[in-house]
């Protein structure tokens, strides 16, 4: 159906959005007509067990997702905005993070991670070029801050005493302190374990002939000491990783 970008766990749920437009990858405006909606996964057997999609307003070129104090953020870049899920309420709203209301219900930041730390809420905008980290205040949703930083940037993560992101246009992981990590490829997608980092590695490529390149989860050591490459043959790009506690099911 698609493009399955976003992952997110809450409850022992897991959450994964779907664009549910098969034919988007060859045409970009096919994400007018779209409707994305998040699958309900048993966070233990990954069965499905559930479909959501607000019936107020459609979830088009759905991206990153965060679990967020209780409650599910998900960023939809076509319309520049980013849809929260209640599930307690079952409710939707509505977010829109730039502060120019001519910028809303239309693709000018293309926001497409979130993530949260403390008190703030980190928002990126891959701008389709130089990127920005919008920095918000988690009670309000009021900015606080713009860092520039990379370009096509996706993934948000801690790294020394700063932040860090995948700066993909360039092929590179950097923070905002001046590291510099170079991946090569078009880097995407980052998750960490006690002794592992695993990033994701798509080929650069047209946007038609994506879905038939063959991913590459790269693996490093916690001191970021390359070890091993993982080949997903066919799969098409690595959007996102997401670290799981604990899976029975068996996979294929």
């Amino acid at each position: 159906q698609g493009l399955y970008y976003g992952i997110s766990e809450h409850k022992n749920r897991i959450y994964v959005a779907c664009r549910n437009n098969p034919e988007g990858h060859a045409d970009a405006s096919a994400h007018t007509h779209a409707a994305g909606s998040l699958l309900v996964f048993d966070a233990t057997s990954l069965v499905l067990i559930d479909e959501l999609r607000p019936a107020e307003f459609p979830l088009r070129d759905v991206h990153g997702m965060a679990c967020i104090d209780g409650k599910l953020f998900v960023t939809c870049s076509h319309d520049n905005l980013i849809a929260i899920y209640d599930p307690a309420a079952q409710q939707w709203t509505k977010w829109y993070p730039a502060v120019d209301p001519s910028d809303r219900d239309r693709d000018i930041h293309h926001f497409n991670t979130i993530a949260v730390e403390g008190g703030r809420i980190r928002v990126l905008a891959h701008n389709n070029g130089p990127s920005q980290l919008f920095l918000y205040d988690k009670n309000s949703l009021q900015l606080c801050s713009v860092l520039a930083l990379g370009v096509q940037a996706h993934d948000i993560f801690a790294h020394a005493q700063g932040l860090a992101i995948c700066s993909s246009g360039d092929g590179v992981l950097l923070d905002d302190f001046g590291w510099v990590l170079r991946i090569g490829g078009f880097p995407r997608g980052i998750a960490f374990d006690s002794d592992s980092i695993l990033v994701g590695v798509s080929s650069v490529a047209s946007r038609p002939t994506r879905r038939d390149m063959s991913g590459v989860v790269r693996r490093f050591l916690p001191d970021w000491k390359h070890v091993a490459d993982y080949v997903l043959n066919g799969v098409g790009m690595v959007l996102a990783i997401h670290r799981l506690a604990e899976v029975t099911a068996t996979m294929s």
